[in-house]
């Protein structure tokens, strides 16, 4: 079940199967299932719940509280380790960076139960995205320790990509693409971010995919372009509607109210209820808000234009013909 959650799986279909899998690690009284999927419960019921406004992790069942005393109780350190990583990813994507820190850090005492897994890699991404986003308010000398963890991180992450690119590249470039924004690398940034998007989308990590198109529209706003980074935040909005994962759809569109209409909530409804069918929906929400349709277009005209390429020079053309340029390029 973890794998296919890290797979990018729509969370419904998770969330349809936990119990059945639950209840046979019960039956078969195998503890370290039982509380790794237990502990997935937690985190579904809190990416599924559309009330931003509860910070709780609990199922009717179970209370956060009763999982961790059962994982201590257990001895089941390979349950809690998955658990902290799990939270400390969605603590991140609900912009609690030092709440997910605090997670990873719990984790990383005990993450040599995780060798070989997957979820080391997790590990390592998310350490790296949270401390990119710490590095602006951070000292001077924390600014330094940030800066020389997260290029550790991305050694490892590099042997990684080298060894099996379509499960780590889109991790190792989102990364590269924060790095490159905190150190006002910004051409760099642009394309890294392009290419992350690309990736992840190529390898079918829709989370990755929606995560670094909202993380590409924030480097955007931080350039005063307000209009080229709607264009990302729709993708992301649209990106987690079909993950299904409802707080973080809610907490954009409370972020961001200028760029989420009424003919989005009512697209996003349309997901939700799943009144659509899958090829449908996808056809007809990226008319709306995939840009990648209209470049598209002119890829089919021009001919030999690649797509990502192309997106990354008309920003720049966009940026050089407002006068952007002399304040914006380095």
């Amino acid at each position: 079940m973890l794998n296919i959650f890290y797979q990018g799986d729509r969370l419904r279909k998770i969330n349809k199967y936990l119990p059945e899998y639950l209840d046979f690690s019960q039956k078969n009284n195998h503890l370290i299932a039982q509380d790794c999927l237990s502990g997935l419960s937690l985190i579904l019921e809190y990416l599924t719940d559309s009330n931003p406004e509860v910070l709780t992790f609990k199922t009717q069942e179970l209370s956060e509280t009763q999982f961790l005393a059962n994982c201590q109780e257990r001895k089941t350190d390979y349950a809690l380790c998955h658990y902290y990583i799990l939270k400390a990813q969605v603590l991140y994507w609900h912009e609690k960076t030092t709440q997910a820190l605090s997670c990873l850090k719990k984790a990383e005492v005990i993450l040599n139960v995780l060798n070989c897994k997957f979820q080391v890699a997790v590990h390592n991404f998310y350490t790296s995205l949270c401390l990119a986003n710490l590095y602006p308010q951070a000292s001077i000398a924390q600014q330094h320790n940030y800066l020389q963890k997260i290029i550790a991180n991305q050694k490892q992450m590099k042997v990684w990509q080298d060894n099996c690119p379509a499960n780590f590249q889109n991790m190792y470039l989102l990364v590269a693409a924060e790095m490159a924004r905190v150190q006002d690398q910004n051409w760099q940034a642009i394309e890294l971010y392009e290419q992350a998007i690309a990736t992840a989308k190529a390898d079918n990590f829709s989370q990755n995919e929606a995560l670094a198109n909202e993380l590409t529209a924030r480097f955007w706003l931080e350039k005063n372009r307000p209009e080229v980074a709607e264009v990302y935040l729709k993708k992301a909005h649209y990106g987690y509607s079909v993950w299904q994962a409802w707080r973080k759809v809610k907490q954009l569109e409370n972020n961001y109210p200028q760029y989420f209409n009424k003919l989005a909530s009512a697209l996003t409804n349309s997901v939700k209820r799943q009144t659509i069918v899958n090829s449908t929906t996808s056809s007809r929400l990226g008319a709306v808000f995939d840009l990648a349709t209209v470049m598209k277009a002119s890829q089919a005209i021009a001919g030999e234009i690649i797509l990502d390429k192309l997106l990354v020079k008309l920003i720049k053309i966009l940026l050089e013909n407002t006068g952007a340029q002399s304040w914006f390029l380095k």
